[in-house]
């Protein structure tokens, strides 16, 4: 059974054959194909011409609404594939911070979707761990002294990521200015234009959590911290959250979670996406402030 299906329209590679049309849904106008499974009353989805994707996980061009399942024998049926699309990144960080400013830890991450699928391209294309490990420093703006990986080769749901890390703060006198966060999905709002006539179209859903405990050095307390934050979409399908907490003396916790739970926006949501991504890059950059007691 072969799920049939166009790419999205903004791809140049699909871009001549458009959208394909719902009233007559000609073979012509087809740009490539997936393979459906039956599960169940339900349908399971793979790219055989992936290599990193996994099932239900494809690549974005493929997330199309209007996808046709061709079947010997039987009637064709419509099938939405962005209900499929989810890219999920779930990070725990534990770091301690010296009087010098130098932040060391350990994070551990859980990749799955299309978060996974994105990894395994990177680490893929790097050719090679020292490679992926440079660009991965680089992009986070981190030091790497160590890194493992499991599923990053094979067929499965999921990555597991653990990263030993070092990163310098800024010094000041007798006080230390901390950025707490090492991986973000938004440090850069895409959204710059005051308008906007088209829709948006995100590459797929998308779910980032992160927690981080930072252990601060003796004789150093916590000066100001940044407020908390909370957006929400008025229809609810994208929220942001930053929470900072003081366990004790000498441990700040920070939590933030993004979610972006669809793929579809009007030209009429443009202005509210672009505050969201807005006000989520500048907080990218709030600071802890630390000071001598």
């Amino acid at each position: 059974i072969i799920g049939v299906t166009y790419a999205h329209y903004f791809n140049k590679k699909y871009e001549r054959n458009g959208r394909l049309p719902q009233t007559y849904p000609t073979l012509d106008k087809l740009s490539t194909f997936v393979v459906s499974i039956p599960y169940g009353s339900s349908w399971l989805y793979l790219d055989a011409s992936s290599s990193d994707g996994y099932l239900n996980v494809l690549s974005p061009n493929l997330y199309t609404d209007k996808a046709r399942i061709i079947q010997e024998g039987k009637n064709g049926q419509w099938v939405d594939l962005q209900k499929l699309s989810e890219a999920k990144t779930v990070m725990s960080v534990k770091a301690e911070l010296s009087a010098n400013g130098e932040m060391k830890g350990e994070f551990n991450t859980l990749y799955s979707g299309n978060s996974a699928a994105n990894l395994r391209k990177a680490f893929r294309e790097a050719g090679d761990s020292a490679t992926y490990m440079a660009n991965r420093a680089s992009q986070s703006g981190i030091t790497i002294t160590q890194c493992s990986m499991e599923g990053h080769r094979d067929f499965v749901p999921n990555i597991t990521e653990t990263v030993n890390f070092t990163r310098n703060s800024q010094v000041a006198s007798d006080h230390i200015y901390v950025n707490p966060f090492i991986d973000l999905p938004i440090t850069k709002n895409p959204f710059m234009e005051t308008e906007r006539l088209l829709p948006v179209e995100f590459p797929y859903k998308e779910t980032f959590t992160m927690s981080l405990q930072l252990t601060l050095p003796e004789g150093w307390k916590l000066e100001e911290v940044p407020q908390n934050i909370r957006l929400e979409a008025k229809d609810k399908s994208i929220s942001a959250n930053i929470i900072y907490n003081q366990a004790n003396e000498r441990i700040v916790s920070v939590g933030y979670q993004f979610r972006l739970n669809k793929i579809n926006y009007d030209s009429s949501q443009y202005s509210m996406l672009r505050q969201v991504f807005e006000s989520m890059t500048n907080h990218s950059k709030d600071m802890l402030v630390i000071s001598k007691k």
